[in-house]
């Protein structure tokens, strides 16, 4: 880390009885590891000889990992080495010579003056950890999680976090989650301190997003897939897939669907509430996901469907109605995608929905897509001239953006006419009425575009992927 774009925010913090108590115990332990090294120091041990000392010979620090004891022993050998600096002479008294006075002469308690000598608990930044193994800046941008161990975490509420902190904490937590900065933390009883390199978040904030890259999803219940292009005008030219994918969420909804079968349908049921606490936070995980990829490719825009979806449709059935209506967790979806694209200045676009399967599958066939990526593509198509017709207003507004111009896409739309044996000169809407008349089949599945899954996230999760399947 350059010191001298070293920028530490000192940042108010609330938390519960309990997470204060564990603190004070943390910051405990950690002192007796400080105060330790630095006689040590002192006494000219070596680096070595220190840590294995501090593991070895020091009793009731059961909290503090190597991690921990490494950060221990470099911070005393940074007193040391800054106080030799200074004044060779100069003699370190932890708690502060005013305290150490006041307590020879009996204005404070023994109690008070060990208080007093308790040093914040220091953890230093790795950016291939996330930034930090024991600290990590939640989503929310107004609190930060300390986790010591795998089974002591608690969340520290901030106080103050708006503006210019909160913008800076917003850039932080992206470069966090893309393993790009190392984040120093020290804690006491009041204060969090948050150490960075300011270098390094001016220079994500002079980061560009590709001009006309697009990332949009096609929602549906039991899939959403996405893709990312490059668009540079209207014609099969100008466009260029970047990456595709699709997350299956159906393992989730046949589990649903058994619940159902065994007649447990009761919302107190424990298996229920296991089964939609998991759909939630699965839903939440795909957000983060997609939002993750939209940054790492450094998309311009976001773009979804507009949904208006109607409780009850009679032509799909019960089973339709109830997946979309109780199960799709849709609009959980759709504000953590704005959120989190708000969070990140990425332009959260939302198209009209009408026939977008239909032209994706349709128009975009020959790629040999799933139905459920082409139709994000032409939902893509249609967030990039929205944007530059009503948004930037770079273009002439055309009052129809549904359908885009055959004649831009003239190949594309001359292979589907020939597959479909369909003649030349009808319009998009009313070849899609003409197949829909005669019950044809226009949708590429899963299975005819040979697209194969493996598990997401983590080894309990329900969710399935595929990547590349461009």
């Amino acid at each position: 880390m350059n010191s001298q774009s070293l920028i530490t925010y000192k940042l108010k913090y609330n938390a519960s009885d309990e997470s204060n108590d564990f603190i004070l115990k943390c910051m405990k332990q950690y002192s007796s590891l400080l105060h330790y090294g630095y006689n040590r120091v002192v006494d000219g041990w070596s680096t070595k000889q220190i840590k294995d000392a501090m593991k070895t010979q020091l009793n009731n620090v059961e909290l503090m990992d190597s991690h921990i004891v490494s950060c221990a022993q470099q911070q005393a050998t940074g007193i040391h080495e800054q106080k030799t600096k200074i004044n060779s002479e100069y003699k370190i008294i932890f708690g502060g010579k005013k305290n150490y006075s006041r307590r020879c002469k009996g204005l404070i308690s023994k109690e008070e003056y060990q208080l007093k000598r308790i040093s914040p608990l220091l953890s230093m930044g790795e950016a291939n950890q996330k930034a930090n193994r024991k600290f990590k800046i939640n989503q929310d941008l107004h609190s930060i999680t300390f986790q010591i161990n795998r089974n002591n975490h608690y969340t520290l509420e901030l106080k103050g976090i708006y503006g210019k902190r909160e913008k800076t904490l917003s850039k932080l937590y992206e470069l966090q989650e893309k393993k790009e900065i190392p984040i120093t933390y020290s804690i006491d009883r009041d204060y969090i301190y948050v150490s960075f390199d300011e270098s390094k978040v001016e220079q994500y904030e002079r980061k560009r997003f590709v001009e006309n890259r697009v990332m949009a999803i096609d929602m549906n219940p039991n899939y959403i897939g996405w893709s990312i292009v490059d668009w540079n005008g209207e014609g099969e030219n100008d466009f260029r897939i970047v990456k595709t994918g699709v997350f299956s969420i159906e393992k989730i909804n046949k589990l649903d669907e058994q619940l159902r079968k065994y007649s447990c349908t009761d919302s107190t049921d424990s298996r229920k509430i296991y089964l939609t606490n998991k759909r939630t936070h699965e839903t939440y995980q795909i957000s983060k996901k997609l939002i993750d990829t939209c940054l790492y490719y450094q998309c311009e825009s976001f773009c979804i469907e507009d949904l208006n979806i109607k409780h009850k449709d009679d032509e799909r059935g019960k089973k339709y109605n109830r997946l979309v209506n109780n199960c799709w967790c849709r609009n959980k979806l759709e504000f953590n995608l704005q959120k989190r694209c708000n969070m990140f200045d990425i332009k959260f676009i939302k198209v009209k929905p009408d026939f977008s399967s239909f032209v994706g599958n349709f128009l975009f066939r020959s790629l040999n897509l799933p139905d459920m990526v082409l139709a994000s593509i032409e939902i893509g198509r249609r967030g990039y001239e929205f944007n530059l017709q009503y948004i930037e207003k770079i273009k002439e507004i055309k009052r129809n953006i549904i359908f885009p111009d055959l004649g831009a896409y003239k190949n594309f739309y001359i292979k589907s006419l020939e597959e479909f044996n369909i003649e030349d000169g009808i319009d998009l809407k009313n070849i899609y009425y003409e197949l829909k008349k005669s019950k044809t089949r226009y949708r590429l599945s899963l299975d005819e575009t040979h697209t194969e899954f493996s598990r997401c996230f983590s080894k309990t999760s329900l969710i399935l992927k595929c990547y590349n399947t461009f």
